[in-house]
């Protein structure tokens, strides 16, 4: 991990759900469809599979290669991100699901973005879509 990107953001959230839930919905086409906004993906989640990804913003063409660096069921899940249209950027994801007495903790970590804007965008947009995954774990 690059511990020393200044551009990067680890959230803790809390989900009423068992780490199991919380696993499977990182996993689970319908759901990062609806919560990452994408028109279509396939995946192949285990180490070293890809999830392929379209996702169109505004009439700007982000369709992205997920590739899984590490993939341990109920625990933990690492990627790294390549977008079509920048090849050789790769934004990268550390999530660890912590049982709880009621529920899972969730720490997610991601870095290796250029610049701030990059950055406060892409927060916002994984803020937005973890809440929408509360709500549909509910």
């Amino acid at each position: 991990m690059d511990a020393g990107n200044k551009y990067s953001y680890e959230i803790s959230k809390y989900f009423k759900c068992s780490p199991e839930n919380l696993f499977h919905a990182f996993t689970d086409k319908a759901t990062l469809k609806k919560i990452w906004g994408l028109s279509e993906i396939t995946m192949d989640a285990r180490k070293g599979g890809k999830a392929e990804a379209k996702l169109q913003i505004g009439n700007e063409n982000w369709d992205y290669t997920l590739t899984y660096t590490d993939f341990v069921p109920h625990e933990k899940l690492s990627w790294e991100v390549r977008f079509e249209r920048m090849p050789d950027k790769v934004i990268k994801a550390k999530c660890s699901f912590t049982k709880q007495e009621t529920g899972t903790l969730l720490k997610m970590r991601q870095w290796n973005f250029e610049n701030e804007q990059e950055w406060e965008l892409h927060k916002a947009s994984i803020e937005k879509s973890l809440q929408m995954l509360e709500e549909i774990l509910i």
